[in-house]
């Protein structure tokens, strides 16, 4: 059994997700999100170390819309999918907004 020494607490979402890497847009999905992170599906491997920026799209069903959020981040993992081709790219939150930080937070109680 392993243990999850994870700082924050992750939620299972499937959002819409951009990865920027200078002019390079990489377009996925998340799987989860933490208030310190990111898994994101991707078409395309990431090296670990790369700082990239990250769109990604949070669903406010209550107002019936999505609020785009931009954070920089670093890469942790990057590592193939096999059964479905594609990367599984872990992220590291570099900062949050206060706006940001206060609506992720929302989605993670």
């Amino acid at each position: 059994m392993s243990i999850d020494r994870r700082e924050h607490k992750r939620l299972a979402a499937h959002w819409r997700a951009a990865l920027q890497l200078g002019d390079e847009i990489l377009h996925g999905r998340t799987e989860d999100v933490s208030m310190g992170g990111a898994c994101v599906l991707s078409e395309k491997s990431i090296p670990v170390g790369t700082t990239c920026l990250v769109y990604l799209e949070v669903p406010v069903p209550e107002r019936q819309t999505k609020i785009p959020i931009r954070i920089e981040a670093k890469v942790v993992l990057s590592t193939l999918v096999g059964n479905i081709s594609q990367f599984r790219i872990g992220l590291k939150f570099a900062s949050l907004t206060p706006e940001d930080q206060a609506l992720l937070k929302s989605k993670l109680v």
